[in-house]
């Protein structure tokens, strides 16, 4: 044996743990993204006034969290697919 440790063995079982793992994060999770579109429609109902009017604030806060949970809904519908990093 050499003196010095071979680290490679246990790199590749590492990579394949860590690949497994963005592979898991790939898959799309229709429960979320069931539950993300209702509280979208649930924050669309309770945020008409603010949509409808009220002030420049009051619109873009609402808008600005109708928007964040529909595209969180999307995202969790099609899966969550991170750049190949070589």
């Amino acid at each position: 044996m050499d003196p010095y440790r071979d680290e490679f063995e246990s790199l590749r079982r590492e990579n394949a743990r860590l690949r497994a793992s963005l592979h898991a994060r790939r898959e799309p999770r229709v429960g979320v993204a069931v539950l993300l579109a209702a509280a979208d429609l649930g924050a669309i109902l309770l945020m008409r006034p603010w949509l409808n009017g009220g002030g420049d604030m009051k619109f873009w806060s609402a808008l600005i969290v109708v928007l964040a949970l529909a595209i969180a809904a999307a995202a969790s519908a099609f899966g969550y697919k991170p750049r190949h990093i070589p």
